[in-house]
């Protein structure tokens, strides 16, 4: 089994860094997410830069990064059989600003337990792992999101499996192995089997059945729709991305059609 940790990989495709960097916005520990009036902090610095129009849009987008966070803590496992430390006490965010957007960063240590050599013991080792991280992690800190922001908890919880097919499906594109393929495939759905209680839903959030429309770019290929709104409207764009379940389908194929007239244009 491969152990070897890509960190490149992971800060270029998760944002998750093993080192603190100098010029952030904002550097605050996870834990102290867990008290409502720190995340209100970090989301008023958050709204003018988003130039979003209330907390609850910049709760929703705040809580969407946490999707990447989780989606490079399963990576780790299936990919490097390696457990990152990600427990609410290892993990401090900072808001970066990269020129032209802002991004949220995950800053860990480079402690990571290596899973067990046993297949079924390795599948009750991912299975634990999942439940800790969605559980003692994720939970309190969108608890105190929803607390500060006034967004719901089902909408953060909505967001997840948006970024967890996003992330498989990427990941299943570009990967060689295909034993990390099949571990992949197998860990995300022992995710998709994790008790709901951890995460204190009714349903598992990550077997919400995915809804495909046309793609933008390909008339002949289907792309997923997002499971909820990003909310991405609410800020200076004002407009529902493509792919948003709120987006009207008339107003869906004069996107499609505005595109391509764009691309032939632009073609000659």
């Amino acid at each position: 089994m491969e152990n070897t940790i890509d960190y490149g990989k992971l800060e270029q495709t998760f944002g998750i860094r093993t080192s603190l960097q100098e010029q952030a916005l904002i550097t605050v520990p996870a834990a102290d997410l867990l008290r409502p009036e720190v995340v209100r902090q970090v989301l008023d610095t958050y709204v003018p830069l988003l130039k979003a129009e209330g907390l609850d849009t910049v709760g929703a987008i705040f809580g969407s990064t946490f999707g990447s966070f989780a989606q490079g803590y399963q990576a780790a496992l299936s990919l490097w059989n390696r457990r990152l430390p990600a427990s609410i006490d290892q993990v401090t965010l900072q808001l970066i600003s990269m020129g032209t957007y802002f991004k949220i960063s995950f800053v860990i240590g480079t402690d990571c337990a290596a899973a067990p050599l046993d297949e079924e013991q390795r599948s009750a080792w991912v299975t634990a792992s999942l439940g800790e991280f969605y559980n003692e992690t994720i939970l309190p800190i969108f608890r105190s999101i929803e607390t500060a922001s006034g967004i719901n908890i089902g909408h953060l919880w909505g967001q997840m499996p948006t970024y967890s097919n996003y992330y498989v499906d990427y990941l299943l594109s570009t990967l060689e192995d295909e034993a990390a393929k099949t571990r992949l495939s197998e860990d995300y759905e022992l995710l998709k089997q994790l008790d709901p209680a951890l995460l204190d839903r009714a349903k598992n959030p990550f077997t919400a059945k995915p809804r495909y429309i046309q793609d933008l770019r390909d008339c002949d290929k289907q792309m997923r729709m997002k499971n909820v709104c990003c909310m991405y409207y609410k800020t200076g764009s004002k407009e529902y991305c493509y792919s948003c379940p709120k987006l009207k389908e008339s107003d869906r194929e004069a996107k499609r059609e505005a595109y391509r007239q764009a691309n032939a244009v632009a073609a000659h």
